[in-house]
């Protein structure tokens, strides 16, 4: 069985892994509304993290070798930019363990789902996460182009190979703050 989250938005709610993380320029990213993510990218950036989606913890230290998608719904992208979709595991802390696969370049608008096969991710924590991270490029030297992501649509996913097996309740009563938000409310 696979396990499919629906992810909302800029990175995920509970996650600190922010875009840009890998650079030493953060996209300036506007969300205008909760269905909508754009920003611009500058002439001659290549494969600048700009935008990540994390999965809850997966409470699984060894995650199934399989299956792993990603996926995005472009709905404006620039004549001279393109994009890749990367699934990496992260720590609980943020901190990337592990490229799984990275796309080839994509430079048109609509649905994009990558499903790389036979993936067998290497032993971590059971706190660690899937993240989907889109890398941006410019290849022209000069000007700016802007990217839409179409966000809380059945085309923005993240799926593992695995039954994801939810934390125990606890025994003593909590009060607390959903950390992550699957399907749009709380």
């Amino acid at each position: 069985m696979v396990q499919l989250f629906e992810p909302e938005g800029q990175g995920a709610a509970d996650s600190n892994i922010t875009a840009g993380a890998d650079s030493n320029e953060e996209a300036p990213v506007s969300r205008t509304d909760t269905t909508v993510i754009s920003y611009t990218i500058g002439g001659g950036i290549t494969d600048r993290n700009d935008i990540t989606w994390a999965s809850p913890q997966l409470d699984d230290a060894d995650w199934a070798t399989g299956t792993y998608r990603g996926g995005v719904e472009v709905s404006a992208i620039g004549g001279n930019s393109s994009y890749k979709v990367q699934l990496s595991r992260y720590q609980s802390g943020d901190t990337r363990d592990e490229i799984l696969a990275t796309s080839s370049s994509q430079n048109s608008t609509g649905p994009f789902v990558y499903a790389p096969t036979s993936i067998d991710p290497a032993t971590g924590a059971t706190g660690d996460r899937l993240v989907m991270e889109i890398l941006s490029t410019r290849s022209a030297s000069h000007g700016n182009e802007t990217f839409t992501f179409v966000v809380n649509d059945a085309d923005s996913l993240l799926e593992v190979p695995f039954d994801v097996i939810p934390p125990a309740a606890p025994t003593v009563p909590v009060s607390f703050t959903p950390l992550y938000d699957l399907l749009g409310g709380t």
